[in-house]
C-alpha cells in the first residue's frame, strides 16, 4: 500500500496527462527571455515564412541586460504581438522554480501575468520554466494556472505527454546538427507529434544559449520541406485541446 508522501507524488504525476492525438504534426518555435534579437532577428526571418514563436518573457528583466543579453523593452514586446507571436510567462524575476517558495512563486506567476496582461490585452496562457528546473510542487502550481508549461526534457511529444512539463529540444550553436533536428522533424511526422524547439537570443555571435539566424532559418526550411505546420504553444494547445 502506498503511504501518504507516495500518493501525493503519484498523484502529481499523473497530473495534467494527456493523449496527443493530432491529425497532423506541429512544431512550436519559443525563445525563453525574449532578448531582443530573438525578435529582430528570429521573429521577423519567423514572420517572413508565415510562421509565428511563443516567447517567454519575465517582466521584471524588461529592458534589463541578462546574462550579458539585451532583454526586450515595452515596444518589442508590442511589436511581437502585432505580428502575431504569443507572449507566455517565465516568471517575473526569472526564478529558479525548483528552489522558490510555492508563495514567492505564485506572487511571481501572478505580477508576471498581470504585466503581460496590461501590455498585451490577454492573460498568458503558456508557461516555461527558467533554467529548466522543476520541483512536484511548482508543477503542481504552474498547472493549475498554465494551458501548457514547456520544460527542456529532449523529444518529441507524442502518445501520453505532460502538459505541464512538455519535451522541448534546444537550438544552440555549439551543439548545432541539423541531422539532429532532422530526426526530431521525421519522428514528429511519423508518429503526428508536437516539436518543440527553443533558444534564447539569435544573432551572428550568440551566447551559449542562442543560435545563429543562418542556422535557425536551416531547421525552418527544413520544418517546411516536410509539409508542417507551425503553430504558437497556446494555438498548439487549443489544436489538441479541441
Amino acid at each position: 500500500m502506498l503511504n501518504k508522501i507516495e500518493r501525493k507524488l503519484v498523484a502529481i504525476s499523473n497530473h495534467k496527462k494527456k493523449l496527443i492525438n493530432l491529425n497532423e504534426p506541429v512544431v512550436s518555435f519559443t525563445f525563453d527571455d525574449f532578448p531582443k534579437t530573438s525578435l529582430i532577428n528570429a521573429g521577423n526571418l519567423l514572420y517572413k515564412h508565415g510562421i509565428r514563436g511563443t516567447y517567454y518573457l519575465s517582466s521584471g528583466l524588461i529592458g534589463k541586460f541578462n546574462d550579458g543579453l539585451h532583454i526586450c523593452d515595452e515596444s518589442d514586446i508590442l511589436h511581437a504581438v502585432r505580428q502575431g507571436h504569443e507572449i507566455g510567462c517565465h516568471t517575473f524575476e526569472h526564478l529558479d522554480c525548483q528552489k522558490a517558495s510555492l508563495e514567492t512563486l505564485e506572487k511571481s506567476l501572478v505580477k508576471n501575468s498581470s504585466l503581460i496582461e496590461n501590455l498585451t490585452g490577454y492573460i498568458p496562457t503558456s508557461f516555461s520554466y527558467p533554467f529548466g528546473r522543476i520541483s512536484f510542487n511548482s508543477r503542481k502550481l504552474v498547472s493549475s494556472r498554465f494551458n501548457s508549461a514547456r520544460g527542456i526534457g529532449k523529444g518529441v511529444n507524442y502518445n501520453v505527454c505532460d502538459l505541464s512539463n512538455l519535451k522541448a529540444n534546444p537550438i544552440y550553436f555549439h551543439s548545432f546538427d541539423l541531422n539532429y533536428y532532422e530526426s526530431l522533424v521525421k519522428q514528429a511526422v511519423k508518429n503526428k507529434g508536437w516539436l518543440i524547439l527553443y533558444t534564447h537570443d539569435v544573432s551572428d555571435d550568440p551566447s551559449k544559449y542562442g543560435c545563429t539566424p543562418d542556422e535557425l532559418e536551416k531547421i525552418v526550411d527544413l520544418v517546411q520541406s516536410h509539409n508542417i505546420t507551425s503553430l504558437t504553444v497556446n494555438e498548439a494547445m487549443l489544436k489538441l485541446l479541441g
